[in-house]
């Protein structure tokens, strides 16, 4: 029996190596075609990257550089092609500091890191001074495995420039729309005395529509401002609650009409207070209620949750209406976006598409964030979350 497993087993080793043998060019071929297509592709992958628009730099865990395009060079202002850069430490190579902490921080914590900064050159003849070129770089620096890094350098200049100029341009166009926007609403209020019946109605009409206009002029401004404006300069501490009821207040006379309602609830027995803009954080209090009251169906609650949290606060505005589509949920803070026009309850609160951007906006000077979402047993949710501490504000670069 034992001498019959044993030649069993002999057998099974034989037939095992025989088709070893028999498979093995196969096997070595597959792994040469495959290798040719390795090369192929890195070879590629490395022209592709050579040509690329952006500055492309590989670092080993040494800091060693391995790869370095011709954009690095154009970018940084070195006088050497990219090739020249490899195989030499990153600071001999181009003692960029900011570059190399990056890096080492990427690396550090394996997340990617960005960083914005000014370069400023200057001819390299004393002879032929010419004027000084600033331009503003970014890089970004994304981990790889075993302690690599890639840096992706890009000049961000002149898209900062034409954002600028969009921005100077929107703000000019709105203070201008101010002043005959106003003479209207003075003609129109002193024809409508004077207007039949038939051309009330128009009249009337006319009003609503120059009160929108007015109303998005004044939201481009509030962006504008924003943009330009550090709210934190004049933070104090604010009362929440108040701040809250306030703003439901400048609501009233369109919610008594439909029955909506506020209720207000907080997870702290003292009073809740966040540094922040007054003005701006009673803007996009104003702005979360509006939505909701938009949406909000005849006889409903709006719901306003104030929870006071070791991360800091956070504000939670609920409506009883149709919720957020999907499409909604991931355009809803962009500007001039607007919902679908069939899901808002009262077609006369339509909205000019600033209003959450503006929340955003103002959330994020004050070291925050918003989001959107449905909630479960229906309706949409928007929180608002503040630091309770003061913070940094992250200015325009």
């Amino acid at each position: 029996m034992v001498l019959g497993i044993a030649l069993a087993e002999t057998v099974a080793l034989l037939l095992g190596v025989g088709l070893g043998l028999l498979l093995a060019p196969w096997f070595l071929e597959r792994q040469r075609r495959q290798a040719r297509g390795y090369l192929f592709s890195h070879h590629q992958v490395l022209q592709w990257l050579q040509q690329a628009p952006l500055g492309v730099l590989v670092l080993d865990e040494q800091q060693i550089i391995h790869f370095a395009n011709s954009k690095v060079c154009d970018l940084l202002h070195l006088d050497k092609e990219g090739t020249a850069l490899e195989q030499q430490p990153f600071l001999e190579a181009i003692r960029h500091y900011q570059l190399e902490d990056v890096s080492q921080l990427a690396r550090r914590t394996s997340q990617p890191q960005r960083i914005k900064w000014f370069l400023t050159s200057t001819s390299a003849n004393p002879h032929h001074l010419e004027p000084a070129t600033t331009k503003q770089l970014e890089a970004v620096a994304l981990p790889g495995p075993r302690g690599w890094v890639c840096i992706f350098i890009s000049n961000c200049h002149s898209l900062v420039a034409q954002m600028e100029q969009q921005e100077r341009w929107v703000s000019d166009v709105a203070h201008e729309l101010k002043t005959p926007l106003t003479a209207l609403g003075l003609v129109s209020e002193s024809l409508i005395e004077s207007c039949s019946p038939q051309q009330t109605k128009l009249m009337e009409r006319l009003q609503r529509e120059i009160v929108r206009l007015q109303k998005l002029v004044e939201d481009l401004l509030e962006l504008s401002r924003l943009d330009t404006t550090l709210p934190q300069n004049h933070t104090a501490p604010v009362n929440v609650v108040e701040h809250v009821e306030a703003a439901w207040q400048s609501l009233l006379p369109l919610a008594e009409p439909r029955h909506v309602s506020l209720s207000i609830s907080s997870n702290s027995s003292g009073v809740v207070t966040v540094p922040a803009d007054g003005s701006r954080l009673q803007r996009a209090l104003l702005n979360l209620l509006d939505n909701g009251l938009r949406y909000s169906p005849n006889h409903s609650t709006i719901h306003v949750k104030i929870m006071a949290e070791a991360m800091g606060l956070k504000l939670t505005v609920e409506d009883q209406g149709p919720g957020f589509s999907e499409t909604d949920l991931q355009h809803v803070f962009e500007r001039f976006y607007r919902g679908d026009v069939s899901r808002t309850r009262v077609s006369s609160l339509g909205g000019s598409g600033l209003g959450l951007a503006i929340v955003q906006q103002i959330a994020t000077a004050h070291g925050g964030r918003v989001r959107a979402l449905n909630r479960s047993e229906g309706g949409a949710s928007v929180c608002l979350m503040l630091p309770m501490e003061t913070t940094v504000s992250p200015g325009k670069t």
